[in-house]
């Protein structure tokens, strides 16, 4: 795992950097601003007479040796490449290379980077990323055709930005790296904002900044020195979606277990390659169990574990993942977050992150991984089996009010929903507390008002995609919020396959086009690289992904069971009982914390003058959200967090931002 930087300014342009020294400069002073990635090692490198630039930072994991080290270039010298993540297949893609006989040259070390190489000049650069397996964000530059080549990983695991500002390509793993570029100031984004409020995060193409973009995963960018730019794509959601749905598993339950569970091991024995000591996240639900169950079956010693706990006994799932350690004996090792130390934590994560995102579980998310990188260098998640396995709630709960709703007149739904608006949403958490009274097991889950109020709109429109958007939002109304009106986001997210005829289809793949790689994912890189921790995800490997489309939707969810094949395969390793409980994630008791601990924080960055002074965003909207929720008349905490982020990363950030 590494992190990668750079720029393309050719000497006729209008940005030109001036002399070898000034450009090597640049290049090792955006390096430097993305060094937590890699700590071990820092290289630039340049072509002069192209005005090509490469900065590397170096995490250490395969091959620690000198041959090991980046910028690499090819035996003919054509390609140079650096490159963030891992190829898990590059010992077999190496035997293919010397079978072919057209690679003669001995290879110097045993990296993955150097296979990639000795690949690009046997079949060339994209039939390469088709037969690599692996996460990765890698940037190229071809002497021979004098152009840049970026590409990103299939799933958008590792992140990669790019854009034009003052005549100058640049290209960085984060942002970070582009601050450091003399003059550098990027234009807010107040669509991509809407966005933001809307989603609680920026879908790829979409950054914070109107310059820059993310590149779609599974995709490469050539860029020549007129900084023309010529798109492909080496793998498509869209299309391994559309093949698995056309042409579906032919086996039965049992065979679908087997090829899953054979599957799922050759991932996870893939990923535990490493020259340096690796472990793995447990939460004690399913997809980190299963994870860690097939990883200590793989291990002759005690692998390492790792989970977060809280102080608060209502989110506090650490006995659930203690339990499961013991019964697989592994090392364990917990931590518990409390509001002081959430505190504590709040002011890094616009550093961390460095741009916006509204996702409050980036706070455990960054203390497991501090956590784990006290005594391990890579650590496997659980990540991705609610996206590929219908995992989240919202899937059976869209699927039963969107049936239910289809029954229904179009003009009747709309009055329900109109009556279903007019009552207050404190209404509802009084009759809630209410009936707990009286039915003490009855469960409501996270934030009930608004589930009502999500509830209304729902049965006012069941066109998939406002059902998808409704359930998945966290400010209803961003245009009231930032003044621009948000768009369906573009990229992956409008390539539906047709054969997704069914809701949960839809949403599954909307949830894997945007959700899973520009929250979940972003979300994991940026906690883990900020303390130098690498994360595998076995089950985001393109394999698994194209065998999960090909399953029916009654073997995700199955008479509201969610993740049902995920479940029967976790059963032949560890007892059903020490899994089965509502489902949590990483809920935190943000509510809670807002009108308490975190009082404070959150009254400073949304106080009324800094709101009008900033014109950023809306001052009446963002207080009496604010206000409504200090007061207890309301539940704001997922929609307060992304404007608590918001102010935060402009507070940081506000040198480099034009408005």
């Amino acid at each position: 795992m590494c992190g990668i930087a750079g720029f393309f300014s050719p000497p006729h342009s209008s940005g030109a950097f001036g002399s070898a020294a000034d450009r090597e400069a640049i290049a090792k002073k955006m390096g430097d601003a993305i060094a937590h990635r890699g700590p071990d090692d820092a290289v630039v490198w340049q072509d002069s007479s192209a005005g090509v630039a490469f900065s590397f930072r170096r995490l250490s994991i395969l091959d620690l040796s000198e041959n090991g080290r980046q910028p690499m270039a090819s035996v003919s010298g054509r390609f140079t490449l650096e490159f963030n993540g891992e190829i898990y297949n590059y010992r077999e893609i190496k035997k293919e290379i010397e079978g072919t006989g057209k690679f003669t040259a001995p290879f110097r070390g045993h990296s993955d980077t150097e296979v990639l190489l000795a690949g690009f000049e046997v079949w060339g650069i994209e039939e390469t990323l088709r037969k690599a397996n692996g996460m990765f964000a890698i940037a190229v530059w071809d002497k021979e055709i004098q152009q840049l080549l970026l590409a990103r990983d299939r799933m958008g695991e590792k992140p990669l930005y790019y854009g034009v500002v003052d005549g100058r390509f640049l290209f960085g793993s984060e942002l970070k790296a582009f601050f450091a570029v003399p003059g550098f100031r990027g234009t807010l984004d107040y669509e991509a904002l809407a966005l933001l409020f809307r989603y609680g995060y920026f879908p790829t193409p979409y950054s914070v900044f109107r310059e820059i973009k993310k590149l779609t995963p599974g995709r490469w960018l050539r860029v020549d020195k007129n900084f023309e730019k010529k798109e492909g794509t080496f793998w498509s959601l869209s299309e391994a979606a559309g093949r698995g749905l056309s042409t579906p598993f032919s086996g039965s339950l049992r065979d679908a277990e087997g090829a899953l569970e054979s599957l799922l091991n050759d991932s996870i024995e893939k990923r535990r390659l490493a020259d340096v000591p690796l472990g793995a996240f447990l939460s004690g639900g399913v997809d980190s169990s299963l994870i860690v169950a097939l990883m200590q079956k793989q291990s002759s010693s005690p692998i390492k574990t790792f989970t977060i706990g809280f102080e608060e006994a209502d989110y506090d799932e650490s006995a659930y993942a203690s339990a499961v350690a013991g019964h697989l004996r592994t090392d364990h090792h917990e931590q518990k977050l409390s509001a002081r130390a959430a505190l504590d934590l709040i002011p890094t994560l616009a550093q961390s992150f460095d741009e916006p995102l509204g996702d409050s579980s980036q706070l455990p998310t960054y203390l497991v991984s501090r956590l784990a990188r006290e005594t391990v260098t890579v650590a496997l998640s659980g990540d991705g089996g609610d996206e590929l396995f219908a995992g989240y709630p919202r899937y059976a709960w869209g699927e039963k009010v969107s049936d239910f709703a289809s029954l229904i007149p179009a003009p009747l739904r709309g009055l329900m929903g109109q009556g279903m608006d007019a009552i207050p949403s404190r209404f509802w958490e009084t009759a809630l507390d209410a009936a707990k009274e009286v039915f003490p097991n009855i469960t409501t889950g996270d934030n009930p008002a608004e589930k009502f109020r999500k509830l209304s709109e729902l049965v006012k429109d069941t066109d998939p995609r406002s059902v998808y958007r409704t359930l998945v939002t966290q400010w209803p109304a961003p245009r009231d919020v930032v003044g621009k009106t948000e768009v369906w986001p573009g990229g992956r997210a409008a390539e539906v396959p047709p054969h997704a005829k069914h809701l949960v289809d839809k949403m599954m793949y909307w949830d894997q086009a945007t959700y899973l790689c520009d929250d979940v994912l972003t979300k994991v890189d940026r906690a883990s690289m900020a303390v130098s921790l690498e994360v595998r995800v076995p089950l985001l490997d393109h394999r698994i992904v194209e065998l999960a489309w090909s399953f029916p939707k009654e073997w995700k969810l199955n008479g509201g069971v969610t993740k049902y094949l995920l479940r029967q395969v976790l059963d032949k390793h560890v007892p059903r009982s020490l899994i089965e409980r509502p489902k949590k994630g990483f809920s935190l008791p943000v509510d809670h914390w807002l009108r308490h601990e975190l009082k404070d924080w959150a009254e400073d960055l949304l106080q009324e003058e800094r709101l009008t002074g900033e014109a950023l965003l809306s001052a009446d909207v963002v207080r009496k959200a604010w206000i409504d929720h200090r007061d207890g008349k309301a539940n704001h905490q997922h929609a307060l967090w992304t404007a608590l982020m918001v102010q935060s990363w402009f507070t940081q950030y506000r040198q480099f931002i034009k408005m």
